[in-house]
């Protein structure tokens, strides 16, 4: 508890605690999603769970990253595992912008949910989101590469789960109409530039 209560007081230790925190979450949120995904399959929610997860194995990165460079702060770890989060994100914002392209071009059939199932996305999408938001905020005046990762990272997170919270709020309250190729469009251009994060942490060091 000493330790904990000490790590806490100091503000870049207090976000590795924080980030090791949120790795139970991901995979608690990813667990409720495929148990979305069992009953309604579709693979705009399975490009969720993927990202959700990969959400996850960036904070076991920096976490790792941390404990064994003593901080890590502008260490050639850090700066290695900077550029593995970039890899990661880039990869999953690429499954996710793809999945939604059959949306956008009215390829796919509706997603669209029943009010329970809706629900639950929802609640699951906004408590992620909130999530995110605040992990986001906390790393923000942090500049040492760890927070960094964290934060683009968050970042990231951030527009994919706008697309699956209004996809969600919709099904419930929506119009008429279908709404899936709007909610398409959305997942190309958000995951778009959740691709772009992740390609400029590949290609820019921290500070460049």
């Amino acid at each position: 508890m000493r330790r904990l209560a000490s790590a806490m007081k100091d503000t870049g230790r207090r976000n590795v605690v924080l980030a090791a925190a949120a790795v139970p979450v991901h995979v608690a949120v990813a667990g409720s999603k495929t148990l979305v995904l069992l009953g309604h399959f579709s693979t705009f929610i399975a490009a969720n769970v993927l990202f959700t997860l990969g959400m996850a194995a960036v904070k076991i990165l920096v976490v790792r990253a941390h404990r064994s460079e003593e901080g890590g702060h502008g260490t050639e770890a850090a700066m290695r595992t900077y550029r593995i989060s970039g890899i990661l994100l880039t990869s999953m914002a690429a499954v996710y912008t793809v999945a939604c392209i059959p949306l956008a071009l009215g390829e796919q059939v509706r997603v669209g949910y029943d009010r329970y199932i809706a629900i639950a996305l929802a609640v699951i999408a906004l408590v992620e989101l909130g999530l995110a938001i605040h992990g986001f905020f906390s790393a923000r005046r942090l500049g040492d590469v760890l927070m960094r990762a964290v934060k683009l990272g968050n970042m990231a997170a951030a527009l994919v789960l706008l697309v699956l919270a209004q996809t969600a709020l919709l099904s419930i309250f929506g119009p008429w109409q279908d709404p899936s190729r709007y909610n398409g469009w959305c997942g190309v251009v958000l995951g778009g530039v959740a691709l772009a994060i992740g390609t400029s942490m590949i290609r820019h060091r921290p500070g460049e």
